[in-house]
């Protein structure tokens, strides 16, 4: 359990610190794939446009000098862990620039986004606010912000044209 699921906030320099609204938004995801009913496709897809906009209102932040870094990410658990939770996901196609059609995993997609925003949570509770926004800007620009853009428009297809698009 983290801090803020105990309702508490992480002491940086003896201060107690303000929780940004990004740093919920990112607790509330990891929450939502993680634990409590199974999500509709139209929830999770709900929740990928919820940390999109999280995105868009984040604060900048600043990156940390500290040497301390955060536990190594078991992929393949999480993998494991989410495709019982996601029976409905599984490969789809998409189309590169660079390389044609390519094959994809959604609940790769999924892990991928769930280890940058523990790493993130990780951050905020040893390194601070400020550290753990500036990884979140820049492990979505570089990492996971992709994985949310392709695996939301494969759940858009999945909910529009693999089905009566009128049945929500």
């Amino acid at each position: 359990m983290t801090m803020i699921e105990r309702g508490l906030t992480p002491q940086v320099e003896n201060t107690i610190v303000e929780i940004p609204s990004t740093i919920f938004a990112a607790q509330n995801f990891i929450h939502f794939v993680t634990e409590g009913e199974l999500p509709t496709i139209k929830q999770l897809s709900i929740a990928l446009d919820t940390l999109a906009q999280a995105y868009n209102e984040a604060e900048d932040g600043s990156f940390s000098e500290s040497d301390d870094k955060p536990p190594a990410r078991k992929h393949s658990t999480s993998c494991n862990q989410l495709r019982l939770r996601f029976p409905y996901l599984g490969y789809y196609e998409l189309a590169w620039p660079d390389r044609g059609v390519v094959t994809s995993d959604a609940i790769g997609d999924l892990a991928d986004i769930l280890g940058d925003l523990r790493e993130v949570m990780w951050r905020f509770e040893y390194l601070g606010a400020n550290d753990a926004l500036w990884h979140f800007k820049f492990l979505f620009k570089t990492h996971w912000g992709l994985h949310l853009r392709n695996l939301n428009l494969h759940l858009h297809f999945k909910q529009f044209y693999m089905s009566d698009p009128f049945d929500d």
